[in-house]
């Protein structure tokens, strides 16, 4: 139908096109969903889970720390928040890049899971994988996992790519909103110090502080120490 209404150019077949791409995304939704139900039904898949929860859970924490650090130069434990906050930005290209590395590891798998569902009949699968039970397979059963395969590649090649053509982009985004966050809510307008219009500080040890100053919406960061005005001078 898509086909028929390109043809005249009309712009009911943008509608058809994105009513496809949608039908696309719960498709592959209703796939995952599967695929973690099948997972977290075993025990071994309950801790697989739990692990690479943990594991990614961790990681992202850990590269979100080293990004404030890189952008306030000092021991970001003290601005557990914004670390926290960081980690959301952290999280799309992580999960991107454990996908490829999940992908990449498992086309063999891919393969093989292809070739079991192009096997003519239940016999046929029993024969080649001996573990197998039979069980009544849905029609077109070949077919549906020949797209599964490839909407997995088409999905993550088209993610891939929109990383590396906006990578520097995302990250400077990233970096400005973890400083806003950083200077809005860890930081404090009111303090002994003497602070100029705009800027604001975070209390580090002894007397020094991280002092962030504001000029329209750039935002610095720098550690100094504070400096206490002296009554009548």
């Amino acid at each position: 139908m898509y086909l028929l209404f390109s043809q005249f150019d009309w712009e009911l077949n943008k509608g058809f096109k994105g009513l496809g791409y949608i039908f696309w995304g719960v498709a592959m939704i209703a796939d995952l969903a599967s695929l973690y139900k099948a997972i977290s039904e075993t025990t071994f898949g309950k801790l697989l889970l739990i692990a690479a929860l943990a594991f990614g859970t961790n990681l992202a924490v850990a590269i979100a720390s080293q990004v404030v650090n890189g952008l306030v130069g000092v021991d970001p434990g003290k601005f557990v928040h914004t670390i926290a906050f960081a980690t959301v930005f952290v999280a799309p290209p992580l999960l991107l890049f454990m996908y490829v590395f999940l992908l990449a590891l498992g086309t063999g798998g891919l393969a093989l899971y292809v070739m079991f569902n192009f096997l003519p009949d239940e016999n046929s699968r029993v024969m080649m994988f001996p573990w197998y039970k039979p069980r009544e397979r849905g029609r077109y059963r070949a077919l549906t996992a020949l797209v599964q395969v490839i909407s997995a590649v088409v999905v993550v090649t088209v993610c891939y790519q929109w990383w590396t053509g906006g990578q520097s982009a995302y990250v400077s985004y990233a970096e400005e909103k973890t400083k806003w966050f950083l200077y809005t809510f860890e930081m404090f307008g009111k303090a002994p110090c003497v602070l100029e219009k705009g800027q604001r500080v975070a209390f580090l040890d002894g007397d020094r502080v991280l002092m962030a100053s504001k000029a329209g919406e750039a935002i610095t960061f720098k550690v100094t120490q504070c400096v206490i005005p002296v009554d009548g001078m």
